[in-house]
């Protein structure tokens, strides 16, 4: 730049010389160098006039530069806000936060709560905190510090101050999971519970039967079985706990159990208070101690309960007696087979039970039965009799009324027809009455309500109890 500022002065000097319109007329002399009207010599005084130019530019060519200034980064700013109230929220909160940086970016930020030591850094802009409060009102102080992309971290972080007190939780029994008012000696409680701070805040429950000690549950729990209760009237109280020690108001639900007697589940299925009556005073009457199960108003809720009656009480032989419209046979196939192939006895009567597709296993592949004949109708006074050569059994049976809904069958071995009957609607017999297998039976089915039947029904529970079942 300095050559060729010389260069365009140069070359100036040199046009005006060899210009005579640029050049004044010598109308002055010249001595000395100097005019005589005070002037330079255009010649002499513009060469004069360049040594001091060229020098000024030289020596600020050989200048050194100025030297620049560093200008300090500038660290970010933060800020937050918390979703929701600020003078007392919940122990669940929601906090939201941003940085600036008037000269970079924010990378991050670190945070941490109560003053502690320890700071977690983050790059979200919010988050959920769970906080204690142990049930009263406590004060908690989140700190927050942006950093920028150059390593600064806000020396002013931004922080609130939030008061704390916890929302206890509530809890409530599933609508309608709850027990029978009357049971066996198990009972199954579904629960659920809730927490304004967030569900899963809530860490389990306990529950205490009478004034035993409280037992505690996880919350991934949500039933609970108890077994073993004590006969008589039991109460089961139930509260909730959540992570901050905050318990729920307790509920409770009432019980009465029935003890265990015998080695015979009688099975009332049936909404008929005669056929309770019969059955009843037919095992008292043979000298038998039994438990009596009605379920004639539909099982427990809970098949946990279900298949613990019927497996786990240890009873060697059930008498399942139905009504005429409804049965809850089909509702427990599975446990009933499972009952079978622990090596127990399995007596039947009445109508509906060979009705659901579901009772397929049980019905081919335990009672063997090959075909059926479901929702006949046998008149009064007609006869129910033997066709199977064992005279222990009563030789003719007889209806004492119309039964208009029973189920007849045919078998295969080694299951075998004892009784038949004349229905409405065919033209032979139909059986009425299998057993399976033939010896030493475990399996024992009437098509019908045997208590709506006359003649020697004493010694025909007789002989199946204690003969074909070996019940003593």
């Amino acid at each position: 730049m300095m050559k060729e500022l010389i260069r365009k002065i140069s070359n100036y000097l040199i046009l005006r010389r060899n210009s005579p319109h640029l050049t004044p007329p010598p109308t002055h002399f010249v001595r000395g160098g100097r005019m005589e009207g005070g002037g330079l010599h255009p010649q002499i005084g513009a060469k004069k006039l360049l040594l001091p130019i060229v020098i000024t530019l030289l020596l600020a060519s050989c200048s050194k530069k100025p030297r620049e200034e560093i200008v300090p980064n500038i660290p970010p700013e933060t800020y937050i806000y918390v979703e929701g109230r600020v003078d007392t929220v919940p122990a669940r909160v929601i906090l939201h936060w941003y940085g600036n940086d008037p000269d970079g970016y924010v990378v991050g930020y670190y945070y941490n709560w109560d003053n502690d030591s320890d700071t977690v850094f983050t790059t979200a802009n919010y988050d959920t905190f769970s906080l204690s409060s142990a049930g009263s009102v406590q004060v908690h102080v989140f700190k927050i510090w942006a950093e920028d992309n150059e390593g600064a971290i806000d020396p002013t972080p931004a922080s609130v101050t939030i008061p704390v007190i916890n929302s206890p939780p509530t809890i409530q029994f599933q609508r309608g999971t709850l027990p029978p008012d009357t049971t066996l000696p198990v009972a199954t409680y579904y629960l659920e519970w809730h927490d304004i701070d967030g569900d899963s805040t809530v860490i389990g429950y306990y529950w205490q039967l009478n004034s035993d000690t409280p037992h505690f549950v996880p919350s991934d729990s949500t039933f609970v079985t108890l077994t073993n209760l004590p006969p008589g009237s039991d109460t089961v109280y139930f509260w909730a706990v959540d992570e901050n020690s905050a318990v729920s108001d307790t509920i409770a639900d009432t019980i009465y159990i029935k003890p265990v007697t015998g080695d015979i589940l009688l099975v009332d299925d049936d909404p008929d208070n005669t056929a309770d009556s019969f059955y009843s005073q037919m095992l008292t009457n043979l000298g038998y101690q039994y438990t009596l199960w009605k379920i004639d108003r539909g099982l427990p809720y809970s098949p946990i309960d279900q298949r613990y009656i019927i497996n786990s009480l240890g009873f060697d032989l059930i008498l399942w007696y139905t009504g005429e419209t409804s049965s809850h046979v089909k509702d427990v196939y599975g446990y009933l087979t499972e009952y079978l192939d622990n090596g127990h006895k399995l007596f039947l009567t009445g109508a509906g039970i060979f009705t659901d597709l579901d009772s397929t296993n049980l019905v081919q592949n335990y009672m063997h039965v090959d075909s059926l004949f479901g929702d006949k109708t046998i008149l009064p006074n007609q006869p129910v009799f033997r066709v199977y050569p064992d005279t222990l059994y009563p030789d003719t049976l007889h209806t004492l009324t119309i039964i208009p809904r029973v189920d007849g069958f045919t078998v295969n071995p080694p299951a075998v027809i004892v009784y038949k009957a004349p229905v409405l609607g065919r033209n032979e017999p139909i059986g009425m009455m299998l057993k399976t297998p033939e010896t030493n039976p475990n399996i024992i089915v009437f098509g019908l309500k045997v208590h709506k039947l006359g003649g020697n029904l004493q010694g025909l529970f007789r002989h199946i109890l204690s003969d074909e079942f070996g019940m003593k």
